[in-house]
């Protein structure tokens, strides 16, 4: 973005004409402060005297960077599956989270062993249990209980995308959800005239 100018009085200013620009101004009535205002200004004339108030400063808005359709790499990369749309740091920490097993039992382990569902359900809601009852950091590696369930779940996902997992989840539970989800819309209208507190870690002795 660029730096703010003082506006140099008058009622125009040929250098801002057909340009995007923010404005800075304060208003006519009485009492009003400063405010601040984007347009194109192609007469600020009318934003000057028309009406707005006094002009107090200016910046030009940096036009928008435009793709360049001219390289193939542009077109066809933008239709790939991305990496950009991840977090640099959580890949990281996972990156760290996963040494641990590869210290432990060798790198990608469970690629060429396999896994069991259960084993990995089981560990990432032991840590997600943990977090959301306050605990942040595992003492057994130091790291974020949640870095430790994605780990658990990045182990899992590759075991089933290489045809690696034992699935020994349970046989299909019936539909249930959506009874509880009527259920729980119920119970927050019968107590809708109420408002009571919810506490959080914020409230601890």
């Amino acid at each position: 973005m660029t730096r703010w100018i003082d506006w140099s009085g008058g009622d125009y200013c040929p250098v801002l004409k057909n340009t995007p620009v923010e404005l800075r101004y304060r208003g006519l009535r009485e009492g009003e402060f400063e405010h601040e205002v984007v347009g194109d200004a192609t007469d600020l004339t009318w934003m000057h005297a028309g009406g707005i108030g006094d002009i107090l400063a200016y910046r030009l808005l940096e036009p928008p960077r435009e793709s360049k359709p001219s390289n193939p790499k542009d077109i066809v990369g933008v239709r790939k599956a991305p990496l950009s749309t991840v977090s640099g740091p959580v890949i990281a920490e996972l990156g760290v989270a996963m040494l641990e097993g590869a210290a432990k039992y060798g790198r990608h382990n469970y690629r060429a062993v396999g896994v069991r569902s259960s084993v990995y359900y089981d560990a990432t809601m032991r840590h997600l249990i943990a977090w959301w009852e306050g605990e942040d950091i595992d003492p057994d590696s130091g790291m974020s209980h949640i870095t430790k369930a994605i780990a658990s779940l990045a182990v899992l996902r590759d075991a089933m995308l290489q045809g690696k997992v034992e699935d020994d989840r349970p046989p299909r539970a019936a539909p249930f959800y959506a009874a509880l989800n009527e259920r729980a819309a119920a119970t927050l209208d019968k107590h809708a005239d109420k408002s009571p507190r919810h506490y959080t870690l914020e409230d601890e002795l």
